[in-house]
């Protein structure tokens, strides 16, 4: 999974292919945008009937950033929450991400909060374990990261080759 799939805020779709004024948001935007106010990058406002997503200025702020810093922040506001922070850390130590169930029990160890029903343990547990998936796959991938735990913190740090620059 990489992270323009899961900080994607709108899927838009034409109910009229032939009308352009017929755009509008469709399937799994409540995931994402629910994803982002998880992480404090956007804020849901109601009014007039309506609601509207706004990025909080931590969002603003990282959208501005280019992509490198852009993904390693992401992976900041992902990892300053324990139940990530602690799957990333034994993914570490086992050389694999974490299953479902040991990433459950890490949620319930973690004092995770508005959880109750087993089906909302799995669905979040796959949430992780797709997150942490994408953030192993930064530090294997073309993005030469590092990542280390400092206390209750991840530090997330970057190097990049000439050949990069331009990814």
């Amino acid at each position: 999974m990489y992270s323009n799939e899961i900080f994607r805020l709108y899927e838009y779709a034409f109910e009229d292919t032939d009308n352009y004024s017929s755009i509008r948001l469709v399937r799994q935007t409540s995931y994402y945008t629910d994803s982002a106010r998880y992480l404090g990058l956007a804020e849901k406002k109601r009014g007039n009937g309506e609601t509207v997503y706004t990025l909080t200025p931590q969002g603003r702020r990282i959208m501005s950033m280019g992509y490198r810093k852009r993904q390693l922040s992401f992976c900041e506001f992902i990892l300053s929450h324990k139940a990530f922070r602690k799957t990333l850390a034994l993914s570490f130590g086992t050389g694999h991400i974490p299953s479902n169930q040991d990433i459950t029990d890490i949620m319930r160890h973690s004092g995770l909060q508005g959880v109750s029903s087993e089906e909302t343990f799995r669905r979040r547990a796959s949430t992780i374990r797709g997150w942490v998936n994408w953030i192993t796959s930064l530090i294997t991938g073309k993005i030469t990261a590092s990542c280390h735990f400092s206390g209750h913190e991840a530090i997330i740090s970057q190097s990049h080759t000439k050949q990069e620059e331009s990814f």
